[in-house]
């Protein structure tokens, strides 16, 4: 695999999209433009949450918006393509995650809530992937097969059993499974 000037490129990327952290990794044989996120930072339950930086890697859905198509990457691919034009090096692109030990806590309170909830047998993780900067909330065993439930609705009743303690509705992506 050919050698590629990494440093010149990272230096190229910060110029590009200020104030967030970047690094080149290699998967598959390719060479990948990973946007790292500070979980911390990007989190609004976090002690650490910055509004600032957390707008810069998403744009928010419009109020009035009944339809909403977001290509989170697409801030990454800018940089990219203005890389390839520049060093006419072609970098796939990824998001990366840093700094999520605060995690452990707001895991522990959801999970409390589920068990209070009016579906206790549910599992939960945080999960993340290279398509988006958010972080996901994962909800194992929610549904049996055929069984019909309002996703939005449980995961507002989780809110109200953590007393508005933890926000999961605007501030992560949510995944849900049957049992």
């Amino acid at each position: 695999m050919d050698k590629i000037p990494e440093k010149a490129i990272l230096s190229f990327a910060q110029l590009q999209f200020h104030g967030v952290e970047f690094k080149v990794e290699v998967h598959h044989e390719r060479y990948y433009l990973m946007l790292v996120v500070d979980c911390a930072k990007f989190d609004m339950n976090s002690d650490e949450y910055d509004e600032s930086y957390r707008d810069k890697l998403i744009t928010k859905r419009p109020k009035d918006a009944y339809v909403w198509i977001s290509n989170p990457t697409s801030k990454i691919e800018k940089v990219s393509n203005e890389i390839e034009k520049f060093f006419g090096i072609k970098l796939n692109v990824s998001f990366s995650f840093k700094n999520y030990d605060y995690l452990e806590p707001i895991e522990e309170k959801i999970k409390d809530a589920i068990s209070q909830s009016s579906k206790p047998d549910v599992d939960f993780e945080f999960t993340a992937d290279g398509t988006s900067p958010m972080l996901r909330a994962k909800f194992t065993n929610f549904l049996k097969r055929g069984e019909k439930s309002d996703t939005k609705e449980y995961v507002e009743e989780l809110e109200r059993l953590m007393n508005g303690e933890v926000l999961i509705t605007d501030n992560y992506g949510w995944a849900f499974s049957l049992k």
